[in-house]
């Protein structure tokens, strides 16, 4: 079988198996569309934290790389955060966020 190269965004992704070369080529398009996301959300957390105390203004985020759901126990019913589920499936984003 022929290895397939394709080069995408600056890196040169090879894999023999074309499946996997789709597949990686996709999961490089979603980080850089979530990398472009969270530029937008930085742009508008900085024109809203203009209007307050630097004590008030929201210093360090992280998005996920998908909503959080009912299906997955992070939402009740009534769509309400589950604290305690979302803290532990997430402990590592909040130990960089607050480590």
């Amino acid at each position: 079988m022929a290895t397939q190269a394709v080069k995408a965004s600056g890196r040169t992704v090879a894999c023999a198996d074309p499946k996997k070369l789709r597949q990686a080529i996709a999961v490089g398009v979603q980080v850089r569309r979530l990398e472009q996301r969270g530029e937008e959300v930085k742009d508008e957390l900085d024109r809203a934290n203009a209007k307050y105390a630097q004590v008030e203004q929201i210093k360090r985020f992280e998005l996920l790389d998908h909503d959080l759901t009912e299906e997955e126990g992070e939402l009740t019913p009534t769509l309400k955060l589950k604290r305690n589920v979302v803290y532990d499936r997430y402990a590592d984003v909040f130990d960089k966020l607050y480590g």
